[in-house]
């Protein structure tokens, strides 16, 4: 006999989505074949099954196989009676009738992949939920709330993808087409130019997932520095920026850019003692100005999790390459640490 889903996890009389037949499918699977356990385990884990028996059926198959014991019928049945949980996952009965239920055992991975769709709808619905409940009882603001829905949003989204192992082969030709693009004069695919040519050489550009500090005394140069690498990256090489100031405004970015790309002195920008021929340099370069992929940000006291959202915004609009934080001391933290030097590590 069958058990019946859980109930109590539907949403205002509504089921979740789930498919019990491929939740099914792919646990005769990986009863059946090793070749389809490795692959179902690399991709799923036990909280993508919505039917509880189905959870603990796959979780004692999980267990066995990291224990690196064999996993059947039998030894899955074993499992849970030693946790006490074969009843509740339906009896020997329903254990031994799970292998029938995979209708070709080659398409474990597709079984595997309804069900991890399924999961990933649950997990927006509750995430949403979530949400939801807390604007009505909570007196965060708006905006916290919205920085709140788009973390979850997209921490569902980036755990929805895995990878899994590549070959040496594949990568390694990967590798060598880049060196040698690079040798024939093309543009790092990989790497964000800075513009500074004695900079990109020590540094070979800027690495996707890098962090990279620029630090020095006060008043050296690091944000004049930091400015123009955002400038010339977004002028030369279009890649697009993401500048948070905390400490200027978004005109006072401005006014260094265009002091820098028209060489003007930016304190004669700033008190309007401007000559005609200079006038015709601010011309020439405000077009170039105008197209640069440059998003400036200049709120004081924004936090990590809001600049997160921001850029996996831009991220998804294909609008982000390079994020510029001046500076690092003026970000908040979640408050939870118990000193300024906590905090910025956790920064």
């Amino acid at each position: 006999m069958t058990p019946p889903p859980d109930a109590s996890r539907a949403v205002q009389g509504r089921v979740p989505p789930h498919s019990g037949a491929a939740e099914q499918s792919v646990l005769g699977c990986i009863l059946s074949g090793e070749r389809q356990l490795a692959e179902v385990v690399a991709m799923l884990v036990p909280e993508d099954f919505y039917r509880p028996d189905h959870r603990l059926i796959y979780q004692a198959i999980c267990d066995l196989y990291l224990s690196s014991r064999p996993v059947d019928i039998v030894t899955v049945a074993d499992q849970l009676q030693d946790a006490g949980n074969l009843e509740k996952a339906g009896g020997l009965s329903y254990v031994g009738t799970l292998p029938d239920a995979a209708p070709v055992l080659s398409n474990a991975v597709h079984y595997a992949d309804i069900v991890r769709q399924k999961a990933i709808l649950r997990r927006l619905i509750q995430a949403m939920d979530e949400v939801a409940g807390l604007c009505y009882a909570t007196e965060e603001s708006a905006g916290t709330l919205l920085d709140l829905a788009a973390k979850r949003v997209f921490e569902i989204r980036e755990n929805r993808d895995s990878t899994g192992f590549e070959s040496l082969r594949d990568i390694m030709g990967r590798a060598v087409n880049e060196i040698s693009a690079i040798a024939h004069g093309h543009k790092r695919q990989r790497a964000v130019l800075t513009g500074y040519p004695s900079i990109d050489r020590a540094l070979t550009g800027l690495h996707k997932g890098s962090l990279i500090i620029l630090a020095a005394r006060p008043s050296m140069g690091k944000t004049a520095l930091a400015l123009n690498i955002a400038q010339k990256s977004a002028l030369l090489h279009q890649t697009p920026v993401a500048i948070f100031s905390l400490e200027m405004s978004k005109e006072e970015v401005a006014g260094r850019m265009l002091s820098f790309q028209s060489q003007i002195n930016s304190r004669n920008l700033r008190s309007g003692e401007i000559r005609s021929d200079e006038w015709e340099r601010i011309s020439r370069a405000l077009p170039s100005l105008y197209a640069a992929p440059v998003y400036v940000d200049d709120r004081s006291g924004t936090g990590v999790v809001e600049m997160l959202a921001k850029c996996r915004q831009l991220k998804l609009e294909g609008r982000l390459g390079l994020v510029i934080i001046d500076y690092m001391q003026l970000m908040s933290g979640n408050g939870r640490a118990d000193c300024r030097q906590q905090e910025i590590s956790e920064i």
